[in-house]
């Protein structure tokens, strides 16, 4: 694959998943989240849990600073290991295989990098 390309699917795989991470995992989502009547053990409660995982904060509230660094430090680890990795495996796709190719090697950065971050 060309550089761009690669470049593209990196971007394509950060950007959601940043995305959705300043959205709905802030600190303020996430509080509201947890504080409201919401049951994790049933319905979409596991599915909530799960999607919850990389969280950015931007005060520490009632935590310490080493808690909020811990929190953003991983969040950027796992950023930057899924770029890093949908980068690297975008060399291994056939071009004019592409979409499913792209799809896997997406699926198996953000696994990778949210297990190595997580």
């Amino acid at each position: 694959m060309t550089m761009r390309r690669m470049a593209a699917m990196a971007g394509g795989a950060v950007a959601p998943i940043a995305l959705l991470a300043l959205l709905f995992n802030n600190q303020w989502v996430v509080g509201a989240i947890r504080d409201g009547d919401f049951d994790y053990s049933g319905g979409i409660g596991p599915l909530v849990a799960t999607l919850q995982f990389p969280q950015w904060r931007v005060t520490a509230g009632e935590g310490t600073w080493k808690y909020l660094f811990a929190l953003d430090f991983t969040f950027l680890l796992f950023l930057v290991l899924l770029g890093l990795l949908a980068f690297a495996g975008a060399r291994a796709i056939d071009p004019r295989g592409g979409v499913l190719g792209a799809l896997v090697t997406g699926w198996w950065a953000t696994a990778v990098a949210g297990g190595v971050a997580g």
